[in-house]
């Protein structure tokens, strides 16, 4: 009865969009007071959906041929990626945006606390429009991605193309050797 459930393969086509990513969230930790840890994985969730932008665009410039058309290029800056970051009853939620010129911009979409007591349930519907918010910035960000996929693979032949670079390496800043117990 379940032989089939085995066989089955999930193989990611190039004109799907499963297995992309367009949104992270990330568990900082189960103290009830941990700014430097908040404060720190927000960065490190930054830079985790810049990269994935980053990767959003790569994919996109595959499917045109590795180039772009200007108005693709433009429409880049409309993938939004919105993010979690949760430490104990604490949520915050962020929004990178691409600002052009390889510079990203971040918002910080909302704070608060998740309820715990019977007092606190009215704060239920503020979380649940939040939520619902970024529902719907991931839906449109999913559905413009497809759409600007489409438009790169239509235009691969069209010429006043734009070419997409590599990223470029990101530097570490130097850090002191670890001592050996």
């Amino acid at each position: 009865m379940f032989t089939n459930l085995n066989s089955q393969k999930h193989n990611l086509g190039t004109n799907l969009s499963w297995g992309r990513e367009f949104s992270l969230c990330e568990r900082t930790g189960s103290k009830i007071e941990d700014k430097p840890k908040i404060l720190s994985n927000t960065l490190k969730v930054q830079k985790t959906l810049r990269d994935m932008h980053q990767t959003l665009i790569k994919v996109i410039s595959v499917g045109g041929g590795g180039m772009l058309s200007k108005s693709v290029l433009r429409a880049s800056s409309k993938l939004l990626m919105p993010g979690f970051l949760s430490s104990y009853f604490f949520m915050r939620v962020i929004l990178i945006i691409y600002t052009g010129e390889g510079y990203y911009s971040s918002l910080n979409l909302a704070d608060f606390d998740i309820p715990t007591k019977y007092e606190e349930l009215e704060y239920i519907i503020k979380i649940s429009r939040i939520m619902l918010q970024v529902k719907r910035l991931l839906s449109t960000t999913i559905s413009r991605f497809k759409r600007m996929k489409q438009k790169a693979e239509k235009e691969k032949l069209t010429p006043r193309r734009v070419v997409v670079h590599d990223r470029q390496k990101e530097y570490r800043s130097p850090q002191k050797p670890k001592k050996q117990t």
